[in-house]
């Protein structure tokens, strides 16, 4: 995620993996952040 094309890839990868639809079940807001392992990210749809 160093870099515009490994963030794409990784939101693809959350995307596909289900992750982004059961943390909008779980209610995140745009601007959260989100925190994985030791991955950090703002959430914006």
């Amino acid at each position: 995620m160093a870099d515009e094309r490994g963030f794409a890839f990784f939101q693809k990868y959350m995307r596909q993996q289900g992750i982004i639809d059961k943390l909008e079940e779980l209610g995140i807001q745009e601007n959260d952040t989100v925190q994985l392992y030791e991955h950090e990210f703002d959430y914006w749809k």
